[in-house]
């Protein structure tokens, strides 16, 4: 992908890998942040006279004639094909300060589908994920909106966000001041939770999670310390469980069910969380569970109320 400019505009080119008679495909063009296609798009190609055309052919010998990435408006730049998750992250973060940041819906399908290098069968599945999370809304002869105020919502805890994710989304500066492990027999609770025989030998990681260098999140995960099919660094640790039970323990956790509840923070916790005894913390308890519907992880998060405006997107079915 080459990024060429002439004057105050932008040309963005995807390069033939073999040019037979030399053409380039004019894949898109954007001038003061509007997309220009076809023969419109063509006409100020040609207006770029020879000396843009040698430097594209210049670039292109460079790239060997593939696709590198596309620039966005934002001057970052995302790359082509990929799986289901890192495009719909992609539209996401083009939606909200990318390509697509000022505008009011996304272009039609066939042009997405080619921007982002999948088919249209793959982006309609990733769009009616987005449709669903209520980023986008699709209507029939109009086109696929863009719904900003749902974009707007730094923190929703009705989808999956990693903590250190979640802060920053709220305005602040996230670290992690602890994160420890320890071997524990399951409970007759835990062990409920994760369909194994009480007593059985769990790994419980502990995390705490700081915005500013002030505690905001204390989390507890446990899962069957059978599963494990190699030692766990401290380094493992830091990173987010999800991560750990992917790369250790060869499972992926597909999908969640957690549970909201009331909890004054005491003794221990509030200590953790240095918050004085008594004060109100938002607490979910949470299983995760594989492909399969076996249930893998079980979770105890506190959150401090300070940090965070939770949000959850309800729709009429």
């Amino acid at each position: 992908m080459v990024r060429a400019v002439h004057g105050e505009m932008m040309y963005l080119f995807q390069l033939q890998s073999q040019l037979g008679d030399g053409i380039l495909r004019l894949c898109q063009l954007f001038h003061g942040g509007r997309a220009l296609h076809g023969q419109h798009g063509a006409t100020h190609l040609n207006k770029g006279g020879g000396q843009l055309q040698q430097h594209i052919e210049s670039c292109h010998s460079t790239a060997g004639g593939k696709v590198i990435g596309f620039p966005t408006l934002g001057g970052s730049f995302f790359r082509p094909g990929g799986d289901a998750l890192s495009v719909h992250a992609q539209l996401i973060r083009e939606m909200k300060t990318g390509t697509w940041a000022n505008a009011t819906q996304l272009p039609r399908e066939s042009e997405l589908a080619n921007i982002m290098g999948i088919s249209r069968t793959q982006l309609r599945d990733i769009l009616a994920v987005l449709e669903c999370e209520g980023f986008i809304t699709r209507r029939h002869g109009v086109g696929t909106l863009i719904n900003r105020h749902v974009l707007a919502l730094p923190v929703r805890i009705d989808l999956e966000q990693e903590f250190m994710d979640m802060i920053h989304a709220g305005g602040h500066t996230p670290s992690v001041a602890f994160v420890k492990s320890e071997e524990c027999p399951a409970t007759a609770e835990e062990a409920g939770k994760l369909k194994l025989q009480p007593g059985t030998t769990l790994l419980r990681v502990q995390k705490l999670c700081t915005a500013d260098k002030k505690p905001a999140i204390y989390c507890e995960d446990l899962f069957d310390a059978s599963l494990l099919r190699e030692p766990v660094t401290a380094q493992a640790l830091r990173a987010p469980v999800f991560q750990l039970l992917q790369d250790n323990c060869r499972l992926n956790c597909f999908m969640d069910i957690a549970q909201l509840l009331p909890l004054v923070a005491e003794g221990e916790l509030a200590e953790i969380l240095q918050i004085a005894p008594g004060t109100p913390v938002m607490y979910i308890e949470e299983v995760d569970y594989d492909v399969d519907g076996n249930p893998i992880l079980f979770s105890r998060q506190y959150f401090v109320n300070d940090y965070f405006r939770y949000n959850i997107i309800r729709k009429r079915l």
